[in-house]
């Protein structure tokens, strides 16, 4: 473990005994040059209300009220997936009309495990709260929101069954997938699944396959992130008893982030073919794969 120093240096000007709300900026600096997210909230660390910012951004402004402490924490990510731990500084009390000298303020934190969390200053600036809300949105200065998608590419083996009719070959392959999600609703991520196999009979020497593009939900849960996909179908079989059929696929899963890069995962679906009407037919494929978080 090192130690990092917190460097906190306030700034008042104080115009009237009740009118303590201010412009609170707090600002912090690159201590690794991989980091490509930020996030921080003020008195809490809540997981619906972190505001996530590139590395480009190093600063935020917030109206608060500077008669009561307050805490910054942040967090800094190399994928926008998995988090630091937070790094915290408190605000100093404001409560009279005299205004203070500067004054520097040396505090000893002890830093996390990694990734290491970025260095914070802080500093107020105690104005009229109207004044300082005008002021904020005149400058344009506050970090806005930034969507950080998941996307994930999974490659592993398969076996696949038709139910109920077990007299069909039984068959073992290989399939790649891509996933990516493309906005947040509460606690879930919505995005499409892409799928591609190739399978064959383990006693009779024909191929099959099938390729689909799904609609995702997924929730991340700890390390991992659970979904669920549903969506159009087409299956093919090959070199034996040829054929084309299409349907509706629903597929769950289960992807474990070993590291911010790497994964483990177990998925089954379902994939239900209704063209042509007269062999219609119910396949079952469970797989296991590595992902590459990218």
């Amino acid at each position: 473990m090192r130690k990092l120093l917190v460097c906190l240096i306030m700034l008042v000007s104080v115009t009237a005994l009740f009118a303590l709300s201010g412009k609170v900026t707090w600002t912090w600096f690159e201590n690794d040059p991989d980091v490509e997210f930020y996030r921080y909230q003020a008195d809490g660390e809540d997981d619906a209300n972190w505001t996530v910012v590139d590395k480009n951004v190093n600063e935020v402004t917030l109206i608060l009220d500077v008669s009561k402490v307050h805490v910054l924490y942040l967090q800094q990510s190399y994928d926008g997936v998995s988090w630091s731990e937070s790094s915290m500084v408190e605000s100093e009390v404001f409560t009279s009309f005299d205004a203070p000298e500067p004054e520097a303020e040396v505090l000893d934190e002890e830093l996390f495990d990694e990734p290491e969390p970025a260095e914070v200053q802080q500093r107020a600036e105690d104005t009229p709260a109207a004044e300082a809300e005008q002021a904020e949105s005149e400058s344009g200065q506050v970090a806005e929101e930034k969507y950080v998608p998941l996307r994930a590419l999974d490659y592993g083996i398969g076996y696949m069954n038709s139910i109920p009719d077990s007299a069909e070959p039984k068959t073992l392959g290989l399939f790649a997938s891509y996933s990516r999600s493309f906005k947040d609703v509460g606690v879930f991520r919505i995005g499409l699944k892409a799928n591609a196999s190739l399978y064959s009979s383990v006693r009779q020497w024909r191929l099959s396959s099938y390729v689909n593009v799904l609609a995702m939900a997924s929730a991340v849960v700890g390390n991992s992130d659970i979904y669920i996909a549903f969506g159009p179908d087409l299956g093919f079989t090959m070199i034996k008893d040829s054929d084309f059929r299409a349907g509706l696929s629903v597929e769950m899963g289960i992807r474990y982030h070993r590291t911010p890069r790497l994964a483990f995962g177990l998925s089954v679906a379902d994939h239900y073919y209704l063209l042509p009407a007269q062999k219609d037919s119910n396949r079952f494929d469970l797989r296991v794969f590595m992902s590459s978080v990218l």
